[in-house]
């Protein structure tokens, strides 16, 4: 139990921030999953700088959303100053923040679509022993950037 009053409280997750350096090719891969832009803008000023803890910060954004309202992806490029990419930032043994799973029905569809969009799919779709019927699949999205499409076929939609 928890000892904050009930308006001190987390509500929801509001979004998930990848930073990619392709920006508008990137937008376009969740658009073809079917996110929606929701907002886009460039960001500089003494108040990123202070946010990010970066100098001189000069970024553009794209805030993508599905239609269902949940939480938000937001793409963020920096122009400056720029990051450095990590090559194993795909493994799904690497430390820190790991990948972002998108809850799907027909899995077996978006499988194949992908598939048919070229993209690397680490495996057949599997069943996920003794977790509510889960069947998943691992992808390699824009970047490298790791991300899992997840289904619940024992669970009513």
């Amino acid at each position: 139990m928890s000892d904050n009053p009930s308006c001190e409280r987390l509500e929801a997750i509001d979004h998930i921030n990848l930073v990619v350096h392709d920006l508008e090719t990137s937008a376009e891969f969740f658009e073809e999953l079917g996110f929606e832009r929701i907002g886009e803008g460039d960001l500089r000023g003494e108040w990123v700088d202070k946010v990010v803890g970066l100098d001189g910060v000069d970024a553009r954004f794209i805030a993508l959303g599905l239609p269902m309202g949940q939480a938000a992806l937001e793409l963020l490029s920096y122009r400056h100053p720029q990051g450095e990419s990590d090559p194993d930032k795909s493994r799904a043994n690497q430390e820190g923040f790991r990948h972002v799973a998108f809850k799907v029905s027909g899995i077996d569809f978006w499988h194949e679509k992908l598939e048919k969009m070229g993209v690397e799919c680490l495996s057949d779709v599997q069943e996920v022993p003794n977790y509510r019927g889960k069947r998943m699949f691992y992808f390699i999205g824009p970047e490298g950037v790791l991300l899992e499409m997840a289904e619940y076929p024992d669970e009513e939609t």
